[in-house]
């Protein structure tokens, strides 16, 4: 389904919105791991940054599996972004984004040598909303489609963007197993 464009200025308007999320990796065996997360920053694009420690379980996973999810949800609103992750260490990046918050877990702040960004390039986003009018709308349709015994599908919008990598190869220093060309 294409998206219009006021389907995707509202995608970027909710994820936004939302100072936390679940980043969602693959385990060393497999395993579906999530855990909250701080979010750092939402570029234009739709990329999302966190922040990590480089020996983090997280970070062996990603160098693993670099397929992720990124899950946000309120009491009406629901967000999720798929996509793939890569650690970055790039200290100009880092005093850009530094939250005083992570002081607790890298005491060196964005100059710890433990301290990492997770960059998600976001392939694929869903996202379901139902505060305000459309809340009640949804409300009086589900009931309408329960009175009369028909199925409904909600209003799940699916958006997938394209990205767009512009930092330049000689500014970062990338961790991957794959080479660092943006």
């Amino acid at each position: 389904m294409q998206a219009t464009l006021a389907q995707t200025d509202h995608l970027d308007e909710l994820v936004r919105g939302f100072r936390t999320a679940m980043l969602v990796t693959h385990g060393t065996e497999g395993q579906i791991r999530a855990r909250p997360m701080s979010v750092a920053a939402v570029e234009e694009s739709g990329d999302l940054w966190f922040s990590t420690g480089l020996s983090s379980t997280k970070a062996d996973e990603m160098l693993t599996d670099a397929r992720v999810a990124v899950v946000m949800q309120d009491s009406s609103r629901f967000v999720c972004v798929s996509g793939e992750a890569e650690l970055i260490v790039n200290r100009e990046k880092a005093a850009e984004l530094w939250n005083e918050a992570w002081r607790p877990w890298f005491p060196g702040g964005p100059n710890d040598p433990e301290f990492a960004l997770v960059h998600v390039r976001s392939r694929r986003a869903e996202f379901w909303d139902i505060s305000g009018v459309g809340g009640a709308l949804y409300v009086l349709n589900a009931a309408r489609h329960a009175a009369t015994g028909s199925p409904w599908t909600t209003g799940r919008r699916i958006i997938t963007r394209r990205w767009s990598y512009l930092a330049a190869a000689s500014r970062r220093r990338c961790i991957t197993r794959r080479s660092c060309s943006g």
